[in-house]
């Protein structure tokens, strides 16, 4: 999962777990406890205070997605026992202020979809020799191709989904779309809707084929979202 993917309560919660460390109320591993039956939310154990309290436990494993923390199992392997890593601290220490990645913008875009794709996707009106950064700076090409991996990524999704769950992904596609194509994209706007396109609520066999058209997407809208 990239940065940009991150939500506000996901940094929060890293942010608030640093800060526990360096004030030395955390000694890692981090364990995570359930409170509550039926489990409502789960408990840090500090030192000389109050225990810490958070609602998801998916937003650990989302920052572990992310590389800013990692896991191993306890000894019963019955629950994971959590890291900060160096990239974690980094992400806080800088806000969560990291570039695109740096190679992003120098990669051809049409190489990057058939590579993902395994050649199943194509990008017509868009040569190989234009870049990521090319496309997302042509309002011309960007239009192209953004309207280019939408109308694929809906056939793709309309194969793999029930029609329940593909009609409400249908109507998020062409939220993003609208997104990515005006102007000066809102990165408040744009990471719900790639939180949502990239986790469907159904089988994940189906995630390489979705992702093969959300990565371009996603590198787009990180060089053009303010």
């Amino acid at each position: 999962m990239a940065l940009f993917l991150l939500t506000t309560e996901q940094k929060t919660l890293l942010r608030t777990l640093v800060g526990f460390i360096e004030a030395g109320k955390i000694k890692e591993p981090i364990t995570p406890l359930p409170v509550g039956e039926p489990t409502t939310q789960f408990a840090i154990y500090l030192k000389g205070e109050d225990s810490f309290k958070f609602k998801r436990i998916s937003d650990l494993d989302s920052l572990c997605d992310a590389g800013l923390l990692r896991y191993r199992w306890n000894r019963f392997g019955n629950g994971r026992l959590y890291y900060v890593t160096e990239a974690g601290a980094m992400a806080v220490a800088n806000d969560f202020k990291t570039p695109a990645e740096p190679f992003a913008e120098n990669l051809s875009l049409a190489l990057l979809v058939a590579t993902l794709s395994g050649g199943y996707i194509t990008l017509d009106g868009i040569k190989d020799s234009k870049t990521v950064g090319e496309i997302a700076a042509d309002p011309v090409l960007r239009h192209t191709a953004v309207t280019h991996l939408i109308a694929s990524l809906q056939k793709t999704a309309q194969h793999l989904l029930p029609w329940s769950d593909f009609r409400r992904y249908y109507e998020l596609t062409r939220q993003l779309e609208q997104a990515l194509l005006i102007p000066k994209p809102k990165l408040t706007e744009l990471q719900p809707l790639f939180g949502q396109l990239t986790t469907p609520q159904t089988d994940l066999v189906i995630w390489p084929q979705l992702w093969a058209h959300l990565y371009p997407l996603l590198l787009i809208a990180n060089l053009r979202a303010g």
